[in-house]
């Protein structure tokens, strides 16, 4: 998938040779805003000066962590897509390379974005309408997909509460909801949060909880789930990044997939938290599907293949002795 979707990034924007020399500059402020480093991360970010410079950074690394969420929780090609909030049209770019035929609402508050996005999109064949609106606000109909990209962060948390609350009514039979966040500690422990709205009947979460029951991370202050994944981004993302003084080495992320009335996916389990490096020992956090266990290997034995970045799936196993503690999760230790 990633070799259409750069073609369709190629499409939409100018970056084959030298890129703008402005746009450097305008992306370290816009990551510095979303970073909340400098300024608001809310505001005035898809004036008509940023979208461009946005787009191909910010952008391409949304479209390549919704290509990774489709590779592991593959799913039909839905006829009506929403994409909420999605400004100028990220996650509408990336969506309409893998399901031409669907028709997608693309809403903002920004008009400018929205107006971008339709002179950009419709040219290439997107179906694609656009409506300024104000979320929780929803458009009209049951769409069989709703994206949020980068979207519930910038919502207080009782319009992100009544905008689920919306959707899980409106979301036609079978259809899914993705949910796309940056992989900061509060946002994605609001997300985390936000997965208890998912998980109860008539819904399933389908990526990325091994655990159907209540988070067993969501307790522990310092820890987040996300996903790590390495990448080898387009030369014009490299050049971007390194003009805007950022050095993106891994694709990071947080993300949740919902179904209405859908089946959770086969048990797996799946590398999450932050390890502590222990001298002699390789550890990493993992979710099951009975909650959370810490595994534990000796390092002289090399490491296992579950010694993976987060976020990477692996089997279960159950061949360790589990130990249980009272201060947090059992420890499984394996021989190797």
């Amino acid at each position: 998938m990633l070799g259409p979707l750069r073609a369709r990034w190629e499409s939409i924007l100018p970056l084959q040779g030298a890129l703008p020399e402005w746009w450097g500059a305008t992306l370290r402020a816009l990551s510095d805003r979303f970073n909340r480093i400098e300024g608001a991360p809310e505001g005035d970010y898809f004036a008509t000066e940023n979208v461009e410079p946005y787009f191909a950074h910010h952008g391409w690394a949304q479209a390549e962590a919704f290509a990774a969420i489709l590779t592991e929780t593959p799913m039909e090609g839905p006829s009506q897509i929403w994409d909420l909030g999605g400004g100028p049209g990220v996650l509408t770019a990336a969506a309409s390379v893998l399901w031409p035929e669907a028709s997608f609402t693309l809403t903002d508050l920004r008009s400018e974005a929205l107006a971008w996005a339709e002179a950009k999109l419709k040219p290439l064949g997107v179906k694609v309408r656009t409506q300024r609106q104000r979320l929780p606000e929803l458009p009209e109909g049951r769409p069989g997909l709703v994206m949020l990209g980068h979207v519930l962060n910038e919502l207080p948390e009782g319009d992100q509460a009544r905008l689920l609350a919306a959707l899980k009514d409106r979301l036609a039979e079978g259809g899914r909801i993705l949910i796309l966040e940056p992989a900061l500690r509060a946002t994605t422990r609001r997300l985390m949060a936000l997965r208890e709205e998912l998980r109860a009947a008539p819904f399933a979460i389908q990526a990325p909880c091994p655990c159907l029951g209540p988070c067993p991370m969501l307790p522990m202050d310092k820890q987040w789930c996300v996903a790590e994944r390495p990448w080898d981004p387009p030369a014009w993302f490299r050049a971007l990044d390194a003009a805007a003084g950022l050095d993106r080495r891994m694709l990071s992320f947080a993300y949740l997939v919902a179904q209405k009335h859908g089946a959770p996916r086969a048990p797996r389990a799946r590398v999450v938290g932050v390890p502590k490096a222990q001298k002699g020992k390789v550890e990493r956090w993992m979710c099951v599907p009975g909650g959370g266990e810490r595994w534990e290997a000796l390092a002289r034995h090399g490491d296992p293949d579950w010694a993976a970045p987060r976020g990477t799936e692996v089997e279960i196993r159950t061949d360790g002795e589990l130990k249980t503690r009272e201060d947090g999760w059992p420890v499984r230790r394996f021989r190797s």
